[in-house]
């Protein structure tokens, strides 16, 4: 529910400032997010494990919290410095400046939340981040409409960004612990140790997630790069199945790991059946739909966003087709192969913007998203078979694999085929869903009764 209320005000965004304006936003807020990744060091993820695998580790946040404080006011200077060598706009500049303080509170939130993670509290970040995106709602709708500019809405972030930050910093002081801090070297030292592959991992993530709209920037495709963002938007939003399948079974997975290998086997097939299930689902959808989808959140200035839309679907399969093969990772503490897959992913990302950006523009870097999350996939994909303990592709996830695919081939050709696609796109999206979902769940529960020993989840050796 949070990210629907900024995904409709990003859609709205782009549909006033229009464009060339969007893009020039979109410039901005893409090199202040960029610097989001020298505060992570990736503590969060690791703060979730250990304080989830023991409680006794929740004294050592006072220091990890002043740790995450100091690494965000650096950053902060380190940006706003950084703005007068990437561009001599003067409002884009600006807008840089801004947008750096709601980053700012996001890096230092996110500890907050690992913390919420470990105590399986998931509901106080959905409060926080509820509040803070209405927020955002309202009062950017409000500048939009009175004085649209891209400076208007980047302190609209601003200040939602200080309203989520305050709101987790109470719910963190009234409900979990006190807020504390405390000057502890050594901690600071154990914990880096631990999280230094997944905040190099997360480097190279950020550089996956932000490096296309600074790049079309770079090359001066400020209209292609409002066009991208538009198409990305959505694209982004088809993951949030995905986000809260993650994030509450992530501490389950790390409890389960300790308890036995059956139990994480299970909890491992869950989590993958599911982004699976979400995987295909989106990918039909979103193939066969692209064109009615843009036009109906956008206007037909955005056109050049439907292909650019397809290829990042195409890409969201394997964005979720990773997320599992992550966290497993994460789970048994080869955060390095993580790092190693990500990086692979960011140098690929990175390579292929250089190259097809000024010949196939936002199509050539949508491809160049593609070939990051493919590459990430194959090098998590062999991490996982070398180094987990556990069947990484069993029977039940191979039949939910072709379920999946036959699911999906069903419904894109229900929504191209069969007479459909000139209604609603509302109702196309409602209708594609009855098909897919029934298809699924037909084939799951066939496979089932023909292949019962397939989903008795069990360890390697079964």
């Amino acid at each position: 529910m949070p990210r629907i209320f900024k995904f409709f005000l990003v859609v709205f965004t782009a549909r006033i400032l229009g464009a060339d304006d969007y893009g020039k936003f979109s410039f901005a807020l893409a090199f202040a997010i960029f610097f989001l990744m020298f505060t992570d060091l990736g503590l969060p993820s690791i703060v979730t494990r250990e304080f989830s695998k023991d409680r006794a580790q929740e004294r050592h946040f006072p220091a990890i919290f002043a740790l995450k404080i100091a690494l965000a006011l650096l950053t902060l200077l380190v940006t706003i410095a950084g703005s007068f060598l990437i561009t001599q706009d003067p409002s884009v500049r600006l807008a840089i400046w801004i947008l750096s303080f709601y980053v700012l509170s996001q890096s230092i939130r996110a500890v907050i939340y690992s913390y919420f993670h470990a105590r399986q509290r998931m509901e106080y970040e959905t409060l926080t981040r509820l509040f803070e995106n209405l927020v955002l709602f309202c009062v950017g709708f409000f500048i939009l409409f009175v004085v649209p500019s891209i400076q208007g809405i980047s302190l609209t972030y601003a200040i939602a960004g200080l309203v989520g930050f305050i709101s987790a910093l109470i719910l963190m002081h009234w409900r979990i612990a006190p807020i504390a801090f405390s000057f502890a070297p050594k901690t600071w030292r154990y914990f880096i140790s631990l999280s230094w592959p997944l905040g190099l991992a997360g480097l190279a993530g950020t550089v996956i997630a932000q490096i296309d709209s600074l790049a079309l920037g770079f090359f001066g495709q400020i209209t292609q790069n409002g066009w991208y963002n538009a198409a990305y938007a959505i694209f982004g939003m088809t993951f949030l199945p995905g986000v809260i399948v993650l994030a509450g079974l992530f501490p389950v997975m790390n409890k389960a790991f300790n308890m036995s290998l059956e139990k994480f086997q299970k909890i491992y097939n869950l989590q993958m059946e599911l982004m699976i299930f979400f995987a295909f689902g989106f990918f039909a959808g979103g193939l066969a739909l692209a064109s009615q989808v843009i036009d109906f959140f956008y206007d037909p200035s955005y056109a050049p966003a439907i292909l650019a839309l397809q290829i990042l679907i195409l890409a969201n399969v394997f964005v979720f087709l990773s997320e599992p093969l992550n966290q497993a990772l994460i789970v048994v503490n080869m955060q390095k192969k993580v790092f190693v897959a990500v990086f692979a992913g960011a140098a690929v990302n990175v390579l292929l913007d250089i190259v097809l950006i000024p010949q196939w523009s936002l199509y050539g870097t949508a491809f160049a998203t593609f070939a990051a999350y493919v590459t990430i996939t194959a090098f998590l994909l062999r991490g996982a078979i070398l180094h987990l303990p556990i069947t990484i592709l069993g029977t039940s996830l191979r039949f939910a694999l072709l379920g999946g695919a036959v699911a999906a081939a069903a419904t894109y050709v229900f929504l191209n085929y069969l007479g459909v696609k000139d209604l609603h796109v509302l109702f196309l999206v409602a209708a594609g869903g009855v098909v897919y979902l029934s298809t699924f769940l037909a084939f799951r529960f066939l496979a089932s009764k023909v292949f019962p020993n397939a989903y008795r989840y069990a360890t390697k050796d079964v």
